[in-house]
């Protein structure tokens, strides 16, 4: 609605979400009769199983905008959200957001100035809802069925955890936009963003641990995340025939644990430890330190504790976690992007090159491709000439033991590595038809081009034959160990394609 120079928006919604899952699995063995593939066909081997998830959000939502000669502009909002991952107590979650922005350049005294094209100040507070935890059954204790001995039963799967509430992430930013000569535009903004009553599948002593329950769905704490985020893009050659535009931008990113109520505590995830503690990230690497390879008889030593200072040992049992250290964080501390776009007549050609900076990374593939054991492929080249074979060898591995292959690598920072990089995202050429050409045959359109994703790759890792993508937290068992999803990370793709527009 427009009065005079004020135009207002608002809205009013509801939306309701409904997940129903059922799924049930029959299969057998031993088809005797070709082309009839039925359950009932097999001969031996049978097995059936079935499940069923259900999940349900429901949410109520607002959102005003108002704006003054379209110079001054306002946005306020408001959602409520009801997930069924809750108990009924804490079922419900509010959340709201409001943001301001001036555009300085449609000001009276800057009218005059032609060579700037744009000039906003912007900011927003906001809150957002967070109910995924991984499950649909989140506060809910349930249980499986169980044979022991025999006899039907069940055992637990997770702990009920009817306390359990929203996660709520509070963001906040203030940014300035900019347009100049008609060529250059781009933007420099602050963030910072609270996760409050973060969701966390916390891992369980040993001593807790029952059945399947190994872990408890908890609201762990409060975690920030700030930094600059910076883009840019420029028209370096712009003319009737030829065009070439350069896209970049960087971020930067601060992880901290700013409340743990539960006081610190460090857990593993495939062979890497992690420490959970205020002050530090919640990601950061917590490990055993190596000491190297005991060159008289090629037994791994490791750093231990004596008073004030550091003595060297052979004996893995005696590494507690009071000899661990940090060793980084599995974030990255800046991150960013340039890409080069060139069209000349038809022609078009552009690359991006990413860059990570500041992660380490725990290389299970290393850990694995450098041990001899049964079932897992060594690589040499990894390994050859590190490996410690006689009295006097100064290796970087230890001497081999097929009958005992756990001795000859142990989860200490040996495994751990810088994991930034720099890598040749993409590369794209391609042609398009003149247009008397392609229209001749009733086509308003024609192109054909050629890209090819993650080409080059510079790091550390890359030299183990690692892809430096991994999961956030910086394991790469079987790609990401936040789910053993087998998942590697980012493929190396080769595409040729056509388009065409009628």
């Amino acid at each position: 609605k427009n009065f005079d120079k004020h135009t207002f928006s608002i809205m009013a919604g509801q939306e309701y979400y409904f997940k129903n899952i059922q799924q049930s699995i029959g299969s057998g063995e031993g088809i005797m009769q070709a082309g009839l593939y039925e359950v009932a066909s097999t001969t031996n081997n049978w097995g059936g199983s079935s499940y069923r998830d259900r999940y349900g959000l429901l949410s109520f939502f607002g959102k005003l905008d108002y704006n003054f000669q379209n110079k001054y502009y306002l946005s306020a909002s408001i959602r409520n959200d009801g997930s069924s991952r809750f108990h009924p107590d804490n079922r419900w979650g509010t959340f709201y957001s409001a943001g301001a922005t001036w555009r300085v350049s449609r000001e009276n005294f800057l009218s005059d100035v032609k060579w700037l094209d744009n000039l906003a100040v912007r900011g927003s507070y906001g809150t957002t809802g967070n109910d995924d935890i991984g499950t649909y059954y989140a506060y809910q204790g349930y249980y499986g069925a169980h044979n022991m001995y025999g006899m039907a039963g069940f055992r637990p799967i997770s702990i009920a955890t009817p306390n359990l509430k929203w996660e709520s992430n509070e963001q906040f930013n203030i940014a300035i936009d900019f347009g100049l000569f008609n060529r250059i535009n781009g933007s420099i903004e602050y963030y910072t963003r609270n996760s409050n009553g973060l969701l966390y599948r916390k891992a369980l002593p040993i001593s807790a641990q029952v059945g399947e329950a190994t872990s408890i769905n908890t609201n762990l704490g409060d975690i920030n995340n700030s930094g600059i985020e910076v883009s840019l893009s420029a028209d370096a050659v712009k003319n009737k025939n030829f065009l070439w535009n350069i896209t970049a931008n960087f971020t930067t990113l601060h992880n901290e644990i700013t409340y743990l109520p539960g006081g610190a505590y460090s857990q593993q995830n495939w062979q890497a430890w992690y420490r959970i503690e205020e002050g530090h990230s919640l990601y950061s690497f917590y490990s055993p330190r190596n000491a190297g390879v005991n060159p008289d008889n090629g037994n791994l030593l490791f750093y231990v504790r004596d008073g004030n200072g550091w003595k060297t040992t052979e004996n893995w049992s005696d590494v507690t976690q009071n000899d661990f250290e940090w060793a980084g964080s599995a974030l990255p501390t800046a991150f960013g992007s340039i890409t080069n776009s060139f069209l000349y007549k038809g022609l078009d050609f552009s690359f991006m090159w990413y860059a990570s900076m500041g992660s380490k990374m725990f290389d299970y593939g290393y850990y694995e491709r450098t041990t001899l054991r049964d079932g897992v492929g060594l690589v040499q080249d990894l390994v050859e000439g590190k490996v410690w074979m006689k009295p006097g060898d100064d290796a970087y591995f230890p001497a081999w033991s097929k009958a005992d292959f756990s001795v000859t690598r142990r989860p200490t920072d040996m495994y751990l590595f810088n994991n930034s990089f720099l890598r040749l995202r993409n590369v794209t050429l391609g042609y398009t038809l003149p247009d008397d050409m392609v229209r001749k045959a009733g086509i308003s359109r024609l192109r054909v081009y050629f890209s090819g994703d993650n080409l080059l790759t510079f790091s550390e890792t890359a030299k183990n034959y690692t892809d430096p993508e991994t999961g956030v937290n910086g394991n790469n068992y079987n790609g990401n160990a936040d789910n053993d999803s087998g998942i590697q990370g980012s493929r190396r793709v080769y595409m040729v394609g056509l388009q065409i527009s009628f």
